[in-house]
């Protein structure tokens, strides 16, 4: 008989929860704070959950909010994992968001469930 064993190395890893109502000029200070962040700890990936927020804006201030993550670019060398709720307006934006991140070089993913974002952030080695 043999068993499967999967081992995950979960990098250590910033995370970041947001409730409320989300709006641009927060958005574009939650990007600063996580660069400050990020360049402390330089190892780490990064996780935002999203799911007890609400988004408002349109993609114009989606292309301004990805322009601010370009900005630091430098700051955010590892995975950053951003998990939504499962509802199709956020995940048209969301799928607008990763474009537009993967164009200029970031690994940035989108999850609707914590452990798809954790597998994700994680090295798994099958044993």
């Amino acid at each position: 008989m043999s068993i499967g064993i999967k081992v995950y190395q979960t990098k250590d890893f910033i995370r970041k929860n947001a409730k409320g109502t989300i709006d641009l000029e927060y958005s574009l200070e939650e990007v600063r704070r996580l660069a400050l962040a990020a360049n402390h700890f330089k190892g780490h990936n990064i996780l935002l959950d999203l799911r007890e927020s609400v988004v408002d804006g349109d993609r114009a201030d989606t292309l301004r909010v990805a322009a601010a993550f370009a900005h630091y670019f430098k700051s955010f060398r590892n995975k950053i994992a951003v998990i939504i709720p499962d509802t199709e307006e956020r995940m048209a934006k969301a799928e607008f968001m990763r474009t537009c991140m993967h164009l200029q070089g970031f690994q940035w993913e989108f999850f609707m469930a914590y452990e798809d974002a954790i597998d994700w952030l994680s090295e798994i080695r099958d044993v």
